[in-house]
């Protein structure tokens, strides 16, 4: 698809308050572990902007319509095609009435410059809704599960995880932009249920990978840290 706009900068961003957009309602609840991905491309700071890299972007999940669950929460501008994925069971249980909608905000500040506004724009592709299969316990791997609470976190976030076998591992997270923020190595850790306390305290707002690692398997989740 190729788009071509030739209006002038500013005639088509969002201006005094929010920009929201929501996707269909799903029914999920005979889904196991159902996932959604998207692209998304969102700007808060152009050169011209009177108040750059202050206005938010969020993406929530409701599964009645009414309460809404913050997913990813961030006024970090990327001007790139940026590909984010969810476990829906990570936010909110599955239930037939699940929607997902993507919110671009320019707020407003009295008296400052243009009262505040800025330049705010932001898209969403390739919205899509997966069932991960579930293939059960294979007994090869180390680590049986891997759980994440609270999520969305704010100052700790508790990885929870089981392993059937007695192998170091390594637990690794990564910012949005692809940079390890968070490493700790286990070594002998004992076969059985454990839980590691991350602080997150000093993160910046936004989605987050988690890596589990061991020589067997590698477990890959999401968090979502807010303030």
């Amino acid at each position: 698809m190729h788009l071509c706009i030739t209006s002038g900068i500013g005639t088509n961003d969002v201006d005094g308050g929010e920009t929201t957009l929501g996707s269909p309602i799903y029914n999920l609840s005979t889904y196991t572990n159902p996932i959604f991905t998207y692209y998304r491309w969102y700007i808060n700071n152009p050169p011209s902007g009177a108040n750059p890299a202050n206005d938010y972007w969020e993406t929530q999940i409701s599964n009645d319509g009414t309460n809404w669950v913050k997913v990813e929460r961030t006024n970090v501008s990327d001007k790139s095609w940026r590909r984010f994925a969810f476990r829906v069971k990570d936010y909110v249980t599955l239930s037939s009435t699940v929607q997902v909608r993507f919110v671009a905000e320019d707020s407003l500040i009295t008296g400052a410059n243009l009262n505040g506004g800025s330049l705010v724009e932001a898209a969403i592709d390739d919205f899509y809704l997966y069932e991960e299969a579930s293939v059960g316990v294979n007994e090869n791997n180390a680590v049986a599960a891997v759980s994440i609470y609270p999520n969305p976190a704010s100052n700790v976030v508790t990885i929870n995880y089981d392993l059937i076998k007695n192998e170091s591992l390594v637990i690794e997270m990564y910012n949005q932009l692809g940079a390890l923020v968070y490493t700790k190595s286990i070594s002998n850790p004992g076969i059985g249920n454990h839980n590691l306390k991350i602080e997150t305290a000093e993160f910046a707002m936004g989605l987050y990978t988690l890596n589990v690692k061991t020589a067997t398997n590698n477990f890959v989740r999401k968090v979502s840290i807010v303030k």
